[in-house]
């Protein structure tokens, strides 16, 4: 069977690669990426080392069930629980509490892009607010972390 693929969209200013799949006889898998290096080897190598996994799901497609018990637009209320942090050995609290700190910065990442409205001032003192953690008096034990703000 001949494999391929199609790059949707390549965006090395914004880290992004939307690549598609295909096979005759399979569904179309969609893949997106974000790739550090835009080199034409990069890109290819990259696109080659993800394809076992589309190739995995194309063999499960042929023996899974069909229908699912719930259905297409059924809602229900969601809970989450921030997941407490699982400190390895080799990992100090220190370095724990970057990662925590880097993990919020990440999440208003997106607010920075040029394609994007300017962000509010409480957004960006939030997130000077995360940059200076590690300055406070009591890091890494005893940190004031930053309210998001509404």
């Amino acid at each position: 069977m001949n494999y391929s693929y199609e790059i949707l969209k390549i965006e090395p200013l914004h880290k992004f690669l939307s690549v598609r799949y295909f096979a005759d006889g399979k569904e179309n898998y969609f893949k997106n990426f974000n790739p550090e290096d835009f080199s034409t080897e990069a890109i290819v190598e990259v696109i080659q080392n993800f394809f076992p996994n589309v190739k995995a799901h194309w063999d499960y497609q042929t023996t899974a069930q069909e229908t699912a018990d719930l259905e297409t637009g059924a809602i229900a209320e969601l809970t989450y629980t921030e997941p407490t942090p699982v400190l390895k050995n080799n990992i100090s609290i220190e370095s724990a509490k970057r990662l925590e700190r880097d993990r919020l910065l990440q999440q208003t990442d997106w607010m920075m892009f040029s394609d994007t409205a300017t962000p509010s001032q409480a957004w960006l003192d939030y997130r000077q607010a995360l940059r200076d953690v590690p300055s406070q008096a009591g890091f890494p034990d005893n940190i004031t972390w930053p309210s998001k703000p509404e």
